[in-house]
């Protein structure tokens, strides 16, 4: 038995050449980030998946509430800072929420900041969500 192909039979298909494919492709990752890099907390909830909406969407709401401010206004160059590192749990305590409780929504900003630095947002890397 003979298992090699003759010669001329197409193996696979017709791909496009590859110039015509790496002139669509940005010329390195960060020309990609920029196009999308989010600059305030309602920008970045926009990559939020659905799952992590359902685990932490509570803890977006209340750092709403604590910064005082809607989404749409809250810079993250302001809330992912070592100045507000501590300001969280305060707030939290002071609203009565037990210590497990506020360990589940600093998940969530835990997570923010998480994902933030995944989009691009530059993060001080002192930041530890308390």
């Amino acid at each position: 038995m003979n298992s090699t192909v003759p010669c001329g039979t197409p193996i696979a298909p017709e791909l496009p050449h590859c110039s015509s494919i790496f002139q669509k492709m940005p010329d390195s990752s960060a020309d990609v980030r920029s196009q999308s890099v989010p600059n305030t907390l309602a920008e970045l909830l926009e990559f939020v998946s659905s799952d992590s909406w359902r685990r932490h969407g509570r803890s977006f709401k209340l750092i709403e509430e604590w910064r005082a401010l809607p989404a749409e206004q809250i810079l993250l160059s302001e809330l992912f800072i070592r100045l507000t590192m501590s300001g969280f749990r305060p707030f939290l305590r002071e609203k009565g929420y037990l210590e497990n409780t506020i360990v589940a929504y600093r998940k969530g900003l835990t997570y923010l900041r998480n994902l933030a630095i995944s989009c691009g947002v530059p993060v001080d890397p002192g930041y530890k969500p308390s």
